[in-house]
């Protein structure tokens, strides 16, 4: 629109730097060697709303078998409007540990600005003969602002509000804690199996459940048969009602991979509260002609 280089603060106004409809705008800067690494991310981004700029700062070092990190970042939101705005700093430390049948990694946050917070995230893996174990597990705050975070978490959302420079934002991690336990088998060299659980709350009074369970059977070097079953379980307690759902899945998949070809068909069978059972068929396929 004959703006290349032109920069817009108005509200109703694009430019080359923020177009409509565009992202993220920034650098990323990464300098190091095998003992220690360090990054700095700028990134701005604005809409007719809001305008805001994030900055990152990662520090890590070798120390024995593992790569300890130093982690900073701010993240600013400015009302365009009223020129509000509002500052979020969170500083983190990272530890992993890598041991010879697996590894566990930790991080410790700690909020301040707009609000006081602190989240706990670990990650571990864990492997036993043919089997392996991998559990995550995580901590947020009450006052936690997932504003540029994205750490795990269950399907758990509330609508979060900083009534100052008015802006709002649906989040996940806001007073959330829970953990996800995966676990896979190698019955024999064509059969293996798969389970993993995972449990979230948030505020206290809204929790997930899901169940997941699936044994696969390898027909030979291209083609595999998988059966798995989903159960689901949602309840939200409101001020004067407790919701509940339950969601559950049955369903039989096959592959078949080759250098040319690739071809994935299911068929399963799905009962959800509220809704009607109903019957799933499901078809891909892809052909290099080259």
């Amino acid at each position: 629109r004959g703006k290349l280089l032109n920069y817009s603060d108005e509200i109703d106004r694009e430019s080359f730097s923020f177009p409509d409809y565009g992202g993220e705008n920034g650098i990323f800067v990464a300098a190091g060697n095998s003992d220690a690494k360090a990054i700095i991310q700028l990134s701005r981004n604005r809409d007719d709303n809001f305008d805001f700029i994030k900055l990152l700062s990662e520090f890590r070092f070798k120390k024995h078998k593992s790569f300890p990190a130093l982690i900073g970042s701010l993240t600013k939101i400015r009302n365009r409007e009223s020129n509000m705005s509002q500052k979020d700093f969170k500083t983190a430390l990272y530890k992993d540990f890598t041991f010879k049948n697996g590894y566990s990694r930790f991080e410790l946050t700690r909020q301040s600005g707009i609000r006081s917070a602190q989240a706990v995230v670990t990650e571990n893996k864990f492997t036993i003969n043919e089997s392996s174990f991998r559990l995550s597990a995580w901590f947020y705050g009450e006052d936690f602002l997932d504003l540029s975070s994205g750490s795990k978490s269950g399907k758990v959302t509330s609508q979060i509000s900083i009534d100052s420079i008015n802006y709002s934002f649906s989040s996940r991690r806001n007073n959330q804690y829970g953990f996800l336990l995966k676990s896979s088998s190698y019955l024999s060299e064509k059969l293996s199996t798969g389970h993993s659980i995972l449990y979230s709350i948030k505020n206290t009074d809204s929790s997930n459940i899901e169940f997941l369970s699936a044994v696969s059977r390898k027909l030979n070097n291209k083609s595999s048969l998988k059966l798995d079953f989903l159960h689901k379980r949602k309840i939200r307690n409101r001020l004067t009602s407790r919701d509940e759902s339950i969601t559950q899945k049955i369903r039989l998949e096959f592959r078949f991979k080759d250098e040319k070809s690739y071809l994935r068909i299911y068929t399963g069978y799905k009962k959800e509260s509220g809704n009607s059972d109903y019957l799933i068929i499901f078809a891909q396929a892809r052909k290099n002609i080259s």
